[in-house]
Protein backbone atom coordinates (compact mmCIF):
# COMPACT_ATOMS: atom_id res chain seq x y z
CA UNK A 1 0.00 0.00 0.00
CA UNK A 2 2.98 2.34 0.75
CA UNK A 3 4.96 2.02 -1.95
CA UNK A 4 1.75 2.69 -4.84
CA UNK A 5 1.34 5.98 -2.55
CA UNK A 6 4.70 6.68 -3.05
CA UNK A 7 4.10 6.36 -6.97
CA UNK A 8 1.25 8.12 -6.68
CA UNK A 9 2.88 10.79 -5.31
CA UNK A 10 5.98 10.69 -7.92
CA UNK A 11 3.81 10.64 -10.59
CA UNK A 12 1.83 14.08 -8.79
CA UNK A 13 5.71 15.46 -8.78
CA UNK A 14 5.86 14.95 -12.34
CA UNK A 15 2.69 16.67 -13.53
CA UNK A 16 3.75 19.73 -11.70
CA UNK A 17 5.12 22.70 -13.39
CA UNK A 18 8.40 22.69 -10.75
CA UNK A 19 9.42 18.82 -12.60
CA UNK A 20 9.90 21.26 -15.62
CA UNK A 21 13.40 21.70 -13.75
CA UNK A 22 14.43 18.27 -14.12
CA UNK A 23 16.63 17.35 -16.80
CA UNK A 24 16.02 13.72 -19.14
CA UNK A 25 18.07 11.79 -16.80
CA UNK A 26 16.68 12.74 -13.72
CA UNK A 27 13.21 12.39 -15.15
CA UNK A 28 14.06 8.62 -15.92
CA UNK A 29 15.17 8.10 -12.62
CA UNK A 30 11.77 8.94 -11.32
CA UNK A 31 9.93 7.07 -13.94
CA UNK A 32 12.55 4.17 -13.10
CA UNK A 33 11.63 4.27 -8.82
CA UNK A 34 8.10 4.54 -10.12
CA UNK A 35 7.77 1.57 -12.11
CA UNK A 36 9.91 -0.34 -9.18
CA UNK A 37 7.57 0.75 -6.86
CA UNK A 38 4.51 -0.30 -8.41
CA UNK A 39 6.18 -3.61 -8.73
CA UNK A 40 6.88 -3.76 -4.68
CA UNK A 41 3.24 -2.94 -4.45
CA UNK A 42 2.36 -6.03 -6.30
CA UNK A 43 4.21 -8.57 -3.53
CA UNK A 44 2.23 -9.94 -0.64
CA UNK A 45 4.99 -9.05 2.25
CA UNK A 46 7.83 -6.72 2.19
CA UNK A 47 11.00 -7.21 3.16
CA UNK A 48 11.59 -4.00 6.16
CA UNK A 49 14.21 -2.52 3.68
CA UNK A 50 11.94 -2.86 0.78
CA UNK A 51 10.87 0.39 0.73
CA UNK A 52 14.07 2.43 2.37
CA UNK A 53 16.24 0.64 -0.11
CA UNK A 54 14.38 1.68 -3.19
CA UNK A 55 13.60 5.01 -2.13
CA UNK A 56 16.89 6.43 0.12
CA UNK A 57 18.98 6.59 -2.82
CA UNK A 58 16.69 8.56 -5.18
CA UNK A 59 16.50 10.77 -2.49
CA UNK A 60 20.26 11.54 -2.56
CA UNK A 61 20.55 11.74 -5.65
CA UNK A 62 17.59 14.14 -5.43
CA UNK A 63 19.40 15.99 -3.20
CA UNK A 64 22.47 16.37 -5.45
CA UNK A 65 20.21 17.56 -8.69
CA UNK A 66 18.99 20.04 -6.26
CA UNK A 67 22.09 21.53 -5.09
CA UNK A 68 22.94 21.32 -8.87
CA UNK A 69 20.05 23.55 -9.91
CA UNK A 70 20.35 25.64 -7.09
CA UNK A 71 23.95 26.64 -8.07
CA UNK A 72 22.89 27.20 -11.31
CA UNK A 73 20.11 29.66 -10.64
CA UNK A 74 23.23 31.61 -8.48
CA UNK A 75 25.12 31.68 -11.05
CA UNK A 76 22.80 32.98 -13.42
CA UNK A 77 21.52 35.59 -10.73
CA UNK A 78 24.91 36.69 -9.93
CA UNK A 79 25.95 37.21 -14.13
CA UNK A 80 22.10 39.32 -13.82
CA UNK A 81 23.31 41.81 -10.91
Amino acid sequence: MLARQVAESLSAFVSLPASVALRTPQKHQVLELRARLLDTATQAELAPDALPGLVEPYLAALEAQMEEVTRTWLVVHDRAV
